[in-house]
């Protein structure tokens, strides 16, 4: 008979690398064979986002054990022989798995059971978040409340095992074709022989089937349903060992956005924008077409997905170079054509006359002289350019003992 234990726990800030407030009711068999909940002293900080959802503030928890203390008290004997049952699973693990590394304490390898998964696959066509179906049992509780999590959980997995007429949790799970992740398959357990960690058996699985992931980026939502293997405590390392690129968010160089589930977060709307635009290249793929990817359990790996995209790169690359030439060809004509034009309008100009010439007569009108400028007629006769001008332009009849007048008027000089 197997003993489970229901878990739940609160985080304080969006890392999801700590905890402060965990819930659990251990289960011998299908009796309760005991229930706690404690807030935890994270000794990390607390994001404002996160104290809206539960209600947990710092100063809640200023007195409360750390995880290691409450671990070594009463935590680590829970989950030592106990198959853990939550909802969303892999979130409840990978938080506990980082928030214990902190303290520098190893998580053991845990079987665990995922009840959003079992739910789905029972209740088909229905909202399976936890909210959704405490009120399809009529179950009154404060969502995001660990200990009513807990609670909340208990009682419909209760309802639900009674109204499908299951005799037992475990004939439930199997049903639903959940089974505890760890043992998921002798194929898997062989590979794990030889490996650390379930991320590393994926990540030789693919390697023995030479997938390649060279130039495609991966965006995730949500955490991994079919192995204990996390977005940034393994998945990345499995991702980028194998060529591709792991993005931390959803952007436009994303390629595939992988969701684990069917939450409809931030990332999830900002993923189906992009991939409604003309432009976009976005693929959105579940969890079972990402591991057909990777060559989980299959014999023919998708790898026409990966190529395709490297394909599309290539011609995008491509064609941003040819673009660049033809930009810069188009910018040289432009600039040869402007220093043409420069130079054509420079041999056919006249050139500019500096200034008027100006004719140098004695007093009988006789000419002695044409100057190209008056500042060459005053130099000449030792006068100033004022007064030759002044002459020349009636002002006053003689400058320097001579009569003047400008070269392109036809007024004649007095005596």
């Amino acid at each position: 008979m197997s003993r489970y234990l229901i878990y739940d726990v609160e985080t304080p800030n969006r890392h999801n690398n700590a905890i402060c407030a965990c819930a659990w009711l251990l289960l011998d068999g299908e009796e309760a064979a005991g229930r706690g909940y404690t807030l935890i002293n994270p000794e990390a900080e607390f994001d404002n986002f996160n104290i809206g959802i539960h209600s947990i503030h710092p100063e809640d928890v200023a007195a409360a054990p750390t995880l290691a203390e409450y671990w070594k008290d009463t935590l680590g004997k829970l989950f030592d022989g106990s198959v853990i049952v939550a909802h969303n699973a892999s979130f409840d693990v990978s938080v506990t798995s980082k928030a214990l590394d902190f303290y520098g304490i190893e998580m053991p390898r845990v079987h665990f059971i995922d009840t959003l998964a079992v739910f789905r696959n029972l209740l088909p066509g229905q909202s399976c978040k936890l909210p959704d179906l405490a009120k399809r049992y009529s179950i009154g509780y404060k969502a995001h409340d660990a200990g009513a999590d807990v609670w909340a959980l208990h009682a419909v997995l209760d309802l639900v095992r009674d109204e499908l007429e299951f005799n037992s949790y475990a004939e439930m799970f199997e049903t639903a074709s959940i089974c505890p992740t760890s043992a998921a398959s002798e194929r898997e357990k062989a590979l794990q022989k030889s490996h650390s960690t379930a991320a590393d058996a994926l990540l030789e699985c693919a390697r023995s089937k030479q997938v390649d992931l060279t130039d495609v980026a991966f965006s995730f939502h949500g955490e991994m349903q079919t192995l204990p293997v996390f977005r940034t405590d393994g998945l990345d390392k499995i991702i980028t060992d194998l060529g591709g690129i792991f993005l931390s968010g959803v952007s436009s160089k994303t390629d595939y956005f992988v969701c684990f589930d069917d939450r409809v977060s931030g990332s999830v709307k900002k993923a189906r924008e992009l991939s409604e635009k003309p432009e976009s290249h976005i693929q959105i793929i579940d969890e079972s077409a990402f591991l057909d990817i990777l060559g989980y359990r299959t014999a023919n790996v998708n790898r026409e997905g990966p190529q395709a995209i490297r394909d599309r790169k290539q011609a995008a690359r491509l064609a941003a170079i040819e673009a660049a030439k033809e930009k810069e060809r188009i910018k040289a004509e432009k600039a040869a054509a402007r220093v043409a034009e420069k130079s054509d309008v420079n041999l056919s100009a006249t050139p500019k006359k500096i200034g008027r010439s100006i004719i140098q007569m004695d007093k009988d009108g006789n000419i002695v002289a044409e100057y190209e400028t008056i500042t060459l007629a005053a130099a000449n006769v030792g006068a100033s350019t004022k007064v030759i001008r002044d002459c020349a332009t009636g002002k006053q009849r003689t400058a320097a003992g001579f009569v003047w007048k400008y070269a392109d008027t036809d007024t004649e000089a007095s005596p």
